[in-house]
């Protein structure tokens, strides 16, 4: 979307592993599902998997807000299993939704799979050991391809793991191997009236906020 050129930027990216430390309401869940089934028709027959905390927010973050909108928009050919959480493209790439935060043994899951990309959202507020979970588990599953690893959430008060290491506020204290984007509500064109009018208004009502 060239209105959104930071949002653009990431997915354009030709890293290999990327992160994005974004606010809320900055439109980075959309831009990861406009990338992901991007990457499902350009690799035909190629698997896509977004992960977050759990199953459930997978689900609420993903379906139906952003891949089901992005489909009926530009009328996508393909295909929704409600009970696995896949979206299948005509050209038999598909992209999957999951859970990996809830146990330890979740991530073994994702282990023997071949992904074009993988996008990890919610990526602060993870506590099993994501390190593990994309040195050890992801890294060899996008290797077929030589794929891409996304590491996408919010500033969190939670000041330990990989993406926090990532996209820590001393850039030289960085995790080195990322390539590190970021932008805010007021960068998406799609939101800065409405959040600038909220955001006055709340500051009219609570004015030590």
């Amino acid at each position: 979307d060239e209105k959104f050129p930071k949002q653009a930027a990431f997915i354009r990216s030709p890293a290999k592993r990327k992160a994005a430390l974004c606010t809320r309401r900055s439109g980075k869940s959309y831009g990861m599902g406009s990338y992901m089934i991007h990457v499902a028709q350009t690799v035909p027959g190629c698997s896509v998997l977004y992960l977050a905390l759990t199953r459930d927010s997978a689900r609420n973050i993903m379906w139906k807000d952003i891949l089901k909108t992005i489909k009926k928009k530009f009328d996508i050919a393909a295909t929704f299993n409600e009970t696995l959480l896949t979206m299948t493209l005509a050209n038999g790439s598909e992209i999957k939704l999951a859970g990996a935060d809830a146990k330890p043994d979740e991530m073994e899951k994702f282990l023997g799979g071949k992904y074009a990309l993988i996008v990890i959202d919610e990526a602060g507020s993870f506590r099993q050991d994501t390190r593990k979970l994309i040195y050890e588990n992801l890294e060899p599953a996008v290797s077929d391809y030589d794929g891409t690893i996304c590491m996408v959430g919010t500033p969190t008060s939670f000041t330990k793991g990989l993406f926090f290491d990532i996209t820590q506020p001393d850039t030289a204290k960085r995790e080195r191997g990322w390539e590190v984007h970021t932008w805010n509500t007021f960068d998406n064109p799609y939101m800065v009236k409405h959040w600038s009018e909220r955001m006055a208004s709340m500051l009219e009502l609570q004015p030590n906020l």
